[in-house]
C-alpha cells in the first residue's frame, strides 16, 4: 500500500513537471488593487489576488494547470452574499 502511494506521487510529479518548468512573474496593479501571477509568455494571469482596502481579499480567477478553464467562480450560485 505504501509503495502504491509513493508510485502515485511520482507519477503526479512527472505529469506536473512541464507545468512547473515555466517561470512565473508577479504584477502588482496599484489602481485595481490586485496582484496577478503570469506564466512566462502568457497574456492572461493564472491567478489574481484581489485586495482592495474596502473589501475582503479574495483570489479569482484561478486557471486550471493545463490552462483550459477557470477553477473559480466570481459569484457562485451556492454562495450568496
Amino acid at each position: 500500500m505504501k509503495l502504491y502511494r509513493i508510485l502515485n506521487c511520482l507519477v503526479a510529479f512527472a505529469l506536473c513537471a512541464p507545468l512547473l518548468a515555466a517561470p512565473l512573474s508577479l504584477v502588482k496593479d496599484e489602481d485595481a488593487e490586485t496582484i496577478s501571477v503570469f506564466r512566462s509568455g502568457m497574456d492572461e494571469p493564472i491567478l489574481v489576488q484581489n485586495a482592495r482596502d474596502d473589501h475582503r481579499p479574495y483570489i479569482h480567477p484561478i486557471v486550471a494547470p493545463d490552462g483550459k478553464g477557470v477553477l473559480t467562480e466570481y459569484a457562485p450560485g451556492h454562495h450568496k452574499h
